[in-house]
């Protein structure tokens, strides 16, 4: 781990120069060790600093330094502007030494500048402990996408609200009363999410994200946990979809399938933000639904990319009477499973390996209720999903005659993404 008593004349020198603004000195610390950190605890550390909640929940400072001193200089002051760690020397009454505790750590609101940490052999970082600072966004680790978009998860402070307001919402209040309060709110979401909860609408509006326009617009769009997860779900697939097409974009043309396609956005997208020529890409996306492809198609207008855009509408389970001689290199499943059993899962997963190529990848998630809101949303919008963990998902493509490769848990720990090819 670190050496957090060993700080060298030198770097004291060094830190130094660099003033804070509460008249405190910047001292630095070496890596001697780095090992993977935890992401979960360190996204807690680094995106909820709240006095009052850092008691209790203490974070090592080597851990939290660990993660930092992977990223680059630049990663670093783009994941978290405003923290700046000061290596705290005393313990506490047990003994322990560089517990990450209030006592021991100093705010300090100044940016420091890439020019003014470059003469420092490690990566400082500063906590800024404000109130204001505990909803912040999570971020995202490092990638080679070409722009690192921000993941988010619930504050601490939200998970406590979550603690607190689930057993009302959930069990307490009256739920025609709590339905008319929702429907007198001006907000986009709630409105489309009575219509038609679930539908592409509402995860379109999920995805803008936009400026809320009353308190309960803001809770549906930025304290829901499943909101969170989603816009969370929508960047981690897109930029696997990219890297994919990249890789199998290299040596030939490349196939995609969608299933459950909506507009398409997440294919959409990952076309446009690769670097292969969309005239070697083809994408049929696939809804048993075409209500969002005139959408769907004019996104494909605006980005460029329609003529290798292709809309179709039937049912993936008999994929073959829709595509009959397609081979595709990558086939997604998203925003589907969690509304099918697992027999009807099992069953679109078999038709979809007929259409995976030998090389090809399938990428699809589960869906865990990790914050407890999935009884509100049956109770206020009937809106049911079907829960899987990771190893369940696993299970059932292994059934369907695929091996799991990879999985990816994003931040709010609600989707597990996961990619998985054929088996031999």
């Amino acid at each position: 781990m670190f050496n957090l008593r060993g700080l060298t004349a030198e770097r004291d020198k060094r830190a130094a120069a660099v003033p804070l603004s509460d008249g405190r000195r910047l001292q630095t610390f070496s890596a001697n060790n780095r090992k993977t950190p935890d992401w979960e605890k360190l996204r807690f550390a680094l995106s909820n600093l709240h006095p009052r909640i850092i008691l209790r929940n203490r974070y090592s400072l080597p851990e939290i330094a660990e993660w930092f001193f992977s990223l680059t200089v630049a990663a670093a002051f783009r994941a978290c502007p405003k923290l700046v760690m000061i290596a705290g020397e005393s313990s506490d009454h047990r003994g322990n030494r560089g517990l990450f505790r209030p006592s021991r750590v100093r705010c300090a609101a100044r940016r420091l500048s890439d020019q003014q940490l470059k003469g420092c052999s490690a990566m400082p970082v500063l906590l800024n402990a404000t109130r204001a600072e505990t909803n912040r966004q999570a971020v995202a680790p490092r990638s080679s996408g070409k722009a690192e978009a921000a993941l988010e998860s619930p504050s601490m402070l939200q998970r406590a609200g979550y603690l607190l307001g689930n057993p009302l919402k959930n069990f307490l209040l009256p739920a025609g009363w709590l339905r008319r309060q929702l429907k007198l709110s001006r907000s986009p979401l709630l409105a489309e999410s009575f219509v038609r909860p679930g539908g592409w609408r509402s995860m379109e509006i999920v995805y803008r994200n936009a400026t809320a326009v009353d308190w309960f617009d803001h809770q549906a769009l930025r304290d829901n946990p499943m909101a969170m997860a989603a816009r969370n779900r929508r960047k981690i697939i897109t930029r696997k979809i990219t890297h994919l097409i990249g890789d199998y974009g290299r040596a030939s043309a490349v196939t995609i399938v969608g299933v459950g396609a909506g507009p398409g956005r997440h294919v959409q997208s990952a076309i446009v933000n690769s670097d292969i020529d969309p005239a070697r890409i083809t994408a049929y996306l696939i809804d048993l639904d075409d209500d969002a492809f005139d959408f769907g198609r004019a996104l494909a207008g605006r980005l460029g990319i329609a003529r290798c855009i292709h809309f179709l509408r039937g049912d993936a389970r008999r994929i073959r009477e829709t595509l009959p001689d397609v081979r595709a290199q990558i086939v997604k499943v998203v925003g589907l499973a969690e509304y099918l059993s697992d027999a009807q899962l099992v069953e679109l997963f078999r038709a979809l390996r007929e259409v995976v190529a030998p090389e090809g990848s399938l990428i699809t998630h589960g869906l865990v209720d990790a914050h407890g809101t999935g009884r509100f949303l049956a109770r206020m919008f009937n809106l049911r999903h079907t829960q899987r963990t990771e190893r369940h998902m696993t299970a059932l493509l292994k059934v369907a005659g695929f091996r799991v490769a990879e999985c990816v848990v994003e931040p709010a720990h609600v989707y597990p993404i996961i990619t998985a090819s054929r088996a031999a």
